[in-house]
């Protein structure tokens, strides 16, 4: 598939293609390791949305470990447009998959209600996971601009494609809503 940058966009389609690491370089025996690189610590992040209706942003959900490098990685892009209950149901079954995984999610909108949602789905899936809130006090223009140099110097890689997300990356131009 070919794609190219939209100019004004903060990532470029080279940053991501050569730093990326294939699905094939990721082998799990006790611990995953990418390429050589054991990974330390794993992240299940959300950015919650409270409604599904067409009109919503969806809800930002991704799997990123820490590698021994001090490089993130990032496994997996389960962002979609759904339910508060149903998005907290992915996070908890993502961070089910990946051994110790913590699930950080933005509480500046609705405040403690992200954090409710997620105890609520995992009460009712009969399992334990650690929620850390956090708080983002920039807006999506400044933290996107603190990721980006982190792509272009290969210190955040994607693991395999991840399509929606990339294209999202490459395509998105501050000011330009969603």
């Amino acid at each position: 598939v070919l794609r190219l940058d939209d100019i004004g966009s903060l990532f470029k389609v080279d940053w991501i293609a050569n730093y990326r690491v294939p699905k094939e370089k990721v082998k799990t025996i006790g611990q995953t390791i990418v390429d050589g690189v054991p990974i330390l610590k794993w992240v299940v992040m959300v950015d919650p949305s409270g409604s599904q209706k067409d009109t919503a942003c969806e809800c930002g959900i991704i799997v990123a470990g820490l590698g021994a490098d001090n490089k993130a990685y990032v496994f997996e892009d389960l962002s979609k447009r759904t339910s508060p209950n149903e998005w907290a149901r992915i996070a908890i079954a993502a961070a089910g998959r990946y051994t110790d995984a913590v699930v950080v999610y933005e509480q500046n909108f609705g405040a403690e209600m992200a954090g409710e949602v997620i105890r609520s789905a995992a009460k009712d899936m009969g399992v334990k996971v650690k929620a850390i809130p956090v708080t983002a006090d920039q807006d999506k223009v400044q933290r996107a601009m603190l990721v980006s140099p982190l792509v272009q110097k290969g210190r955040m890689r994607l693991v395999g494609y991840l399509g929606d997300l990339e294209k999202q990356l490459v395509t998105w131009q501050p000011g330009s809503g969603k």
